[in-house]
């Protein structure tokens, strides 16, 4: 009976490691080893949750790759999977607080959350991390660049998370139209949390 219940605690453990291991894989992504889109939905909302209560602001970051077809096209996909990670790298050393998150948004972008923090600090955070990428990819030689979109709002009952994307993702866009390699903040400030 002893060595029954010793083999059966020694199974569990196993389990038990597994199912840690499993949940680790359904929230990280393969190639860069950060959070996936996943685990920023949920972050996103614990964030969201917590400005909410707090009257605090939620600042996004969002960015992508310059011209990170051409650079595959150009140089491999075995070398853009390196940019990616290298990149991916960066995201996650600008992570500061434990309720902060980098994680890969799909493709060549990244996105930081930032509980508590207003437009302005949010955009130093992102100018500091795009100066951070530029430097990493330039070690190694090859040519890259991030063109990155932030956006803040103080949650209301009259606002969602997906609306914080959306500002995000159009200062982004704005950012690449105006030459890539930057940082452009939302238009809406309004209820962006300029104020600190």
């Amino acid at each position: 009976t002893r060595e029954l219940e010793q083999r059966i605690a020694e199974r569990t453990a196993e389990l038990q490691v597994a199912n840690q291991r499993l949940t680790a894989l359904a929230v990280t992504d393969a190639l860069t080893g950060i959070a996936n889109r996943h685990a920023l939905e949920r972050a996103l909302q614990r964030g969201w949750q917590r400005c909410l209560h707090s009257g605090e602001p939620l600042a996004l970051v969002m960015a992508d790759v310059d011209h990170f077809k051409q650079f595959n096209d150009t140089h491999g996909h075995p070398a853009g999977d390196a940019q990616l990670q290298r990149v991916a790298a960066c995201f996650a050393a600008e992570v500061e607080a434990v309720d902060e998150l980098a994680a890969r948004y799909g493709g060549e972008e990244f996105v930081l959350v930032l509980p508590g923090l207003s437009l302005p600090a949010a955009m130093q955070r992102a100018e500091r991390l795009r100066t951070r990428v530029e430097q990493a990819l330039q070690v190694v030689g090859l040519p890259g660049s991030i063109s990155l979109g932030v956006a803040a709002l103080v949650p209301d009952a009259g606002t969602e998370p997906a609306q914080l994307l959306r500002l995000a993702d159009q200062a982004l866009y704005r950012a690449k139209r105006a030459g890539r390699n930057q940082v452009m903040a939302a238009l809406d400030v309004a209820r962006t949390g300029a104020g600190d």
